[in-house]
């Protein structure tokens, strides 16, 4: 399988690492810093790399995963669609709805796999989660919680210069920590958003909202909340689910679950959280949903869905930054 990775920043590098792990798969990249493109492709043994997009075979490769600003993907997915190429399109789907839908048609059509890189549904604490959810282990499903915080000069020291530079981009948490969302919509399907509301942190300097509240809830009745925040120095990644017969509460930086049945009872579940590891088995599938002719973990009509949810989200009115003292 030929694959071509199309931008070659931290995450581009981190798909790169993973499918030249591959058996019986060979990577090329595009990246229009030439010295980070020679430096990737020696450190991975790349079969060959370009810093122009316009002058990449497109016929020499199977595949396409692309690592660029959110706002390119639909585009540049466009482009490789039309060549033939299986695409892997890295999260968010876009910052838009523009040209998704004809996208999605387009790989149809042509009878392309369409995956989008929601690399929590690899994460071994969240399929737990999920089969738990899908399971009698709960009873009837009520409500749950989904907290994700950081501090983001702290994880992404470079977030004004690549993640958070264009205003256009996924340049706020809704989008940037969408991953939340999407692996509720794995486990409870379709949520419908109630309310929301955003906050700025105008220390940090960027575009969009660095604090979210998300209100939803599935066509089963079951209510879910996601908290989102950027500012954050105390680093949570945490899932509360309660169900009539127990409650599963999970630690996703730790993989530690807790399950808490009547009486006291309470299972303990650990699970590795290598990061590594989640992105392996991503490219894994991807491969072998093209040789398979199967639906990936991940496909790229799930991820509109959660991008609608996000951009309707995010026509909340932003919430005035609190004064000082």
């Amino acid at each position: 399988m030929r694959v071509v990775v199309i931008g070659a920043g931290s995450i581009g590098e981190r798909h790169i690492r993973a499918l030249s792990r591959l058996e019986e798969t060979s990577v090329s990249l595009v990246d229009p810093r030439e010295e980070r493109a020679r430096q990737i492709a020696d450190r991975y043994r790349c079969v060959g790399w370009f810093t122009d997009l316009q002058k990449v075979p497109f016929e020499s490769f199977d595949a396409a995963v692309i690592a660029t600003p959110a706002d390119s993907h639909v585009k540049i997915a466009a482009l490789c669609v039309d060549r033939g190429l299986h695409v892997l399109i890295e999260k968010p789907l876009s910052a838009s709805l523009a040209g998704i839908d004809g996208l999605i048609a387009r790989c149809e059509e042509k009878r392309l796999t369409a995956a989008v890189g929601y690399v929590l549904r690899f994460q071994p604490a969240v399929m737990k989660l999920q089969e738990l959810v899908h399971g009698a282990a709960l009873g009837q499903l009520l409500s749950v919680q989904s907290v994700c915080t950081h501090y983001l000069p702290d994880s992404r020291p470079d977030y004004r210069q690549a993640y958070y530079a264009s205003a256009n981009a996924a340049a706020g948490v809704i989008l940037d920590l969408s991953h939340e969302l999407n692996y509720l919509e794995w486990a409870f399907g379709e949520l419908r958003l109630d309310a929301s509301r955003r906050a700025p942190v105008p220390a940090l300097h960027i575009g969009g909202e660095a604090i979210a509240d998300l209100w939803l809830s599935s066509h089963a009745g079951v209510l879910a909340q996601i908290h989102l925040h950027a500012a954050d120095r105390d680093n949570r990644r945490e899932c509360h689910i309660v169900g009539t017969h127990a409650t599963a509460a999970a630690n996703l930086l730790t993989g530690e679950i807790l399950v808490t049945h009547a009486a006291g009872k309470t299972d303990r579940f650990q699970y590795p959280t290598d990061r590594d590891a989640c992105h392996l088995d991503q490219a894994r599938d991807f491969i072998d949903a093209i040789r398979q002719d199967r639906p990936p973990r991940c496909t790229a009509t799930e991820a509109l869905g959660t991008l609608r949810v996000c951009l309707q989200a995010m026509q909340s009115p932003m919430l005035e930054p609190a004064g000082p003292g």
